[in-house]
């Protein structure tokens, strides 16, 4: 994950690859750092030095963590705040200087620390300070000692502690935090542990039938095996990875192979690949690459390469660094959208491909195909199938093998082929059509989904109308035995709409009563049953759509109403009176009726409608003298004069009865 800011930054980085940093001067070793913290926080010496081996391996890293933590002691920003003020030593100290970090963090454990005296009553602390995760490595790393040289040049052994299991405070590897959610509980790859990365990290999705699985991309994760688990459980982190692969062989599994992890900054390659990332940090000296990490990451390559087919070749760009994602926004950058280096110039791409083709070539290698078959009917009795190349790890496709039903119809195909078109099929008849590719390890079949080709669309009556006019739209799609059509409109200066949403409904009638005037442009999506869509938007997926064509709509106004009361004033309480109206200048009025009581106010009668009469009920109303008016707009217009009380296009004075 390690990201590229620019030459100013990456140039010292890449000029200082020897481990000692301006944070160690001064004299001040891991070892008196350590000790200091411990004698003036009363943290006990061993937690301090494997929190600061699993953090750094007992090196000063100058970069901060993928999740902003900085040190030894992985004091993050939402810690630095209550850091500061528990240990007396200002932020900057605290990400720069050695002694200040390691004291700092040590007073972070102090004040969680709810008593006891043994290391296991640090355990709850050690979570609530590093996360559960990261606590599980320290105290993995507690529990089996550790001797290494530190980067300020004295070896430090940290020896094994007698520490009890974990309490039922610190979740197990396979607990679900952070809102994570686990649509499986199983991990792909034998070799892994199952532990979801939240729902909010990653996209669901059914490879291969929906997209290929392609690539493979390695990462590594500026930080802590332990911590980059988090950050994936974690919903805001908006990042995830199917694997993460620890520096002593670990794998954790985050995210089902079938779904789409967050890993690459680029969408395209996001939905080809299988994102792996590595403990460690990209430019950190002595390199976090172990010999077991390789061998552990090799094997779960070589089992991706024997369960995808993904090639195990990094130069043909199947088995990639991060570094090699292009940007999507600028294909001459890389790295993807941020411009990551990772891994960086001390993973060892050819021991690590060795190791990956030693492994694969001892597994076997089925063909497999990816994605579903597409196909198109090409006429009233023949249909065309295509599908793309399948891959296998390392035996070569010997061929494909096509069958239609109902019928049995079969046709054997040679490795080279992509498609084929089944003629003399029986017209009104839905037929099922699978491939199966073929090679010496074994055979995968995938059934074809029917894809609409193409879909046209006529409006009547045709552009331009009155607004009000009722338009008929209706579609038309080839290709697919079962189209669904979905329409849309998009008023001016609008954002499209979803007129109806997929149906097997091939019209649509747009009511544009109320609508204003103006150019509306107008589609329809076509898409068969069995299809998730050729091609997807922001919007959704169609298999076909129509260029979008324009629909002018026009006002016409009314330009005068008249209103006649029947019986005609004055007339005895408990008459009706049927107002009737008639509008000049527009062709489709609309017309609303109003009253005004004695000393009251005007009161809608009847609201606007198509309907020219009105029956007023004068049952139960006081003797006075009453007003009487209408109001006029074609169903194209939404009024041309406006009050507080309403708009219309015309208007009848109000009169006495």
């Amino acid at each position: 994950m390690r990201t590229q800011l620019g030459w100013l930054c990456i140039l010292p980085a890449l000029a200082s690859l020897n481990p000692i940093q301006p944070a160690l001067a001064g004299g001040t070793t891991f070892t008196s750092a350590m000790q200091s913290a411990s004698q003036a926080r009363g943290v006990p010496l061993p937690l301090i030095e494997a929190t600061a081996y699993v953090n750094s391996r007992w090196q000063w890293i100058a970069t901060p963590a993928r999740d902003g933590g900085v040190g030894p002691m992985h004091i993050t920003p939402a810690q630095m705040q209550a850091a500061s003020a528990l240990s007396g030593h200002t932020q900057a100290q605290i990400a720069n200087d050695l002694g200040a970090n390691v004291d700092a963090g040590a007073a972070l454990f102090a004040h969680a620390h709810s008593g006891g005296n043994d290391l296991a009553s640090w355990q709850p602390a050690v979570v609530a300070v590093q996360g559960p995760q990261v606590a599980t490595q320290i105290y993995d790393a507690l529990r089996a000692g550790v001797t290494a040289t530190a980067g300020t040049g004295e070896q430090i052994t940290l020896a094994p502690q007698p520490v009890s299991n974990p309490p039922a405070s610190a979740p197990p590897r396979s607990a679900t935090t952070g809102g994570a959610t686990a649509p499986t509980s199983t991990s792909d790859y034998p070799g892994a542990t199952w532990v979801p990365a939240s729902n909010a990290n990653y996209s669901y999705a059914n490879r291969p039938h929906d997209y290929p699985v392609q690539i493979i991309i390695i990462h590594d994760i500026e930080g802590t095996y332990g911590s980059a688990i988090q950050l994936f459980q974690d919903p805001n982190t908006q990042a995830s990875a199917h694997y993460v692969v620890s520096d002593n062989g670990q794998i954790t599994q985050m995210v089902a192979e079938k779904y789409i992890a967050w890993h690459a900054g680029n969408w395209d390659y996001n939905t080809r690949a299988i994102g792996i990332e590595h403990e460690g940090y990209a430019y950190a000296q002595p390199t976090w690459y172990t010999t077991t990490m390789y061998q552990a990451s090799a094997h779960l390559i070589a089992s991706i390469c024997s369960r995808w087919g993904v090639p195990m070749d990094h130069a043909g760009g199947r088995v990639i660094g991060h570094s090699q994602v292009p940007d999507p926004n600028n294909p001459s950058l890389f790295g993807g959208s941020d411009h990551h280096t990772d891994p960086g110039p001390y993973w060892d791409w050819n021991y690590y491909m060795g190791l990956a083709q030693q492994y694969a070539n001892a597994l076997p290698s089925p063909p497999h195909m990816m994605p579903d078959p597409v196909a198109v009917l090409t006429g009233s009795s023949s249909a065309t199938v295509t599908w793309k190349p399948a891959q296998s790890c390392h035996s070569p496709i010997t061929g494909y093998t096509v069958t239609a039903q109902p019928g049995n119809l079969v046709m054997n195909l040679p490795a080279t082929a992509t498609s084929a078109t089944i003629n003399n099929l029986q017209p009104g008849v839905t037929y099922t059509f699978t491939v199966t590719a073929t090679d010496a390890d074994g055979q995968d079949t995938l059934t074809a989904h029917w894809q609409c080709s193409a879909v046209g669309e006529t409006a009547t009556p045709g552009s331009p109308q009155f607004a009000g006019t009722g338009i008929t739209f209706s579609a038309t799609a080839s290709g697919c035995p079962n189209p669904q059509y979905q329409f849309w409109v998009r008023p001016p200066n609008g954002s499209w709409q979803v007129l109806q949403p997929y149906s097997t409904a091939s019209t649509y009638r747009w009511d544009t009563n109320g609508l204003a005037a103006g150019n509306y442009l107008y589609t329809v999506w076509a898409q068969d049953s069995t299809s998730q869509g050729a091609q997807c938007s922001s919007l959704g997926c169609n298999d076909a759509f129509l260029a979008a064509p324009t629909y002018t709509l026009t006002t016409k106004a009314c330009t005068s109403v008249t209103d006649t009361p029947s019986p005609g004033s004055p007339q005895s309480l408990g008459t009706n009176i049927t107002f009737t109206a008639s509008a000049a200048g527009c062709p489709s009025p609309q017309y609303q009726f109003w009253i005004l009581p004695p000393g009251g106010s005007w009161q809608i009668a009847k609201p606007y409608s198509s309907a020219s009469t009105f029956t007023w009920n004068t049952g139960g109303l006081s003797v006075g003298s009453y007003m009487y008016t209408v109001w006029a707009r074609d169903a194209s217009s939404g009024g041309t004069k406006c009050s507080s009380l309403g708009c219309n296009d015309a208007y009848y004075p109000g009169t006495n009865f």
